[in-house]
């Protein structure tokens, strides 16, 4: 019984999935003429079904042409008027191997071989010993598992240019994903990744790929460069380990000039991809580590990748003197570095990182960014030993201690420590720059 091999429900038509019982049931009762030959006759049925959708749905031009000319052929009779032309059926085959992407050439091979196989089987082809024809239990199977998954499961918009329709399905649906990564994920991979073959989703990748980092001069593309490298994204994280294999085997991947948007991009993507970094040609990194330091908002920071571990970066992050000093992080920065730190079980080395750029601060702006963005959200896990630190930061820095928030952000971190260290006021008296709001309970300290 083979009915468990195969999920009816991914075939995409409902008539084709009460055929392809037929051709099971055949199958399950040692019927295998009768398999064969019904699975012939279901995978021609799919193919017009998927032609007819197309041509009826989407006015797909092409669908209809090759159903025009086969239905022409198909009422056509012999020279004799006796019997009708069945060469239809190679013909359909043909067309859509050669104009579509839903047969490739070995499937093609297979369907033509499935043809002649069925007319053994069909008519009274007789060996020698005057005996039917019989395909082998292993012959049918083979058959039927191949079709099954490499046309039977295809939906029909495989038969246009798949890119086409993905890449328009992008721009339509790229408002509907545009902070969503898990749905957008779930429904390129539902609807078109799931059932490509690795020959066709490597296409895709690449020409993606053209359309993100090699197209300049047209604007369709440079609009819609966020939604398409979501979609990258989303094949890498399918298929990381063949598209690594593709990239390291075609240097094409890195003939373009990096530029500050296209450096940003290619963060988003080295963040989100492990080991990607990696597979790319050395002059490729070269340039792009040569942009990092001169990216808008200090994007280039986020850049762990590059280095060989965790503990080099970080000693680079904290040396960095351009990094810590006039320029600061935005929001998002600071989320991202604060999500790798926790990731790799680093979270004392980000609370003394905090206090660290906090202390570094080298305006009065760029100190109330800080404390929001760096220091609020460690308060509550601060130790005692990093509260000096933070104290002393605090006492050295002009630009810390003389801005007008000083008062009130000093005496959030008074609040905050008082009570769970046991501090009096003596604690923070021996800073003499550390001015707070006193007007405080003796309870609270």
């Amino acid at each position: 019984m083979i009915s468990s091999w195969f999920n009816e429900n991914y075939i995409y038509s409902s008539k084709t999935r009460n055929y392809f019982k037929e051709v099971i049931s055949s199958y399950n009762n040692e019927n295998f003429r009768s398999a064969i030959v019904m699975l012939y006759s279901t995978v021609i049925s799919d193919l017009i079904i998927k032609l007819q959708e197309l041509r009826d749905s989407d006015g797909d031009k092409k669908a209809q042409t090759i159903l025009s000319q086969i239905e022409s052929k198909r009422i056509q009779k012999s020279s004799n008027g006796t019997q009708y032309d069945s060469s239809w059926e190679r013909e359909i085959v043909d067309k859509i191997a050669k104009e579509t992407d839903l047969i490739e050439s070995h499937i093609k091979i297979k369907l033509d071989h499935l043809h002649d196989i069925r007319n053994l089987c069909a008519h009274p082809a007789l060996s020698s010993e005057y005996e039917l024809y019989q395909p082998s239990k292993e012959e049918t199977v083979a058959f039927i598992k191949e079709l099954y998954q490499e046309v039977l499961v295809k939906p029909p918009y495989y038969i246009g240019s798949v890119f086409d329709k993905l890449t328009d399905d992008l721009v339509i649906q790229k408002q509907n994903f545009h902070d969503d990564y898990d749905t957008l994920k779930f429904y390129l991979e539902k609807r078109y990744f799931n059932r490509m073959s690795d020959k066709m989703f490597l296409m895709i990748y690449k020409k993606l790929w053209k359309f993100i980092f090699m197209k300049d001069e047209d604007q369709q593309c440079i609009d819609n460069r966020d939604i398409n490298l979501k979609c990258i994204r989303v094949m890498l994280n399918l298929r990381k380990e063949l598209i690594f294999k593709e990239i390291k085997g075609d240097e094409s991947y890195g003939d373009f000039s990096p530029n500050p948007e296209k450096c940003d991009l290619l963060i988003d993507l080295f963040i989100s991809i492990p080991k990607l970094y990696e597979q790319f040609s050395p002059l490729l990194r070269e340039t792009f580590e040569t942009m990092l330091p001169d990216l808008p908002a200090r994007k280039g920071v986020l850049s762990w990748y590059i280095h060989k571990d965790f503990y080099e970066y970080y000693t680079w992050l904290r040396n960095d003197e351009a990094i810590n000093g006039e320029k600061g992080y935005s929001r998002p920065i600071v989320d991202a570095l604060s999500t790798y730190f926790s990731n790799n079980g680093m979270d004392i080395e980000w609370i003394d990182y905090s206090i660290l750029h906090f202390s570094k601060s080298g305006s009065f702006d760029s100190a109330d960014s800080r404390f929001n963005l760096f220091i609020l959200p460690i308060l509550s896990k601060i130790s005692k030993d990093q509260l000096v630190i933070l104290m002393n930061g605090i006492n050295d820095n002009f630009q810390v201690y003389r801005r007008s928030r000083s008062w009130s952000d000093n005496t959030k971190i008074v609040n905050e420590t008082s009570k769970r260290f046991n501090l009096d006021e003596s604690f923070f008296s021996d800073y003499q720059n550390f001015r707070y709001n006193k007007d405080i309970d003796e309870d609270d300290f």
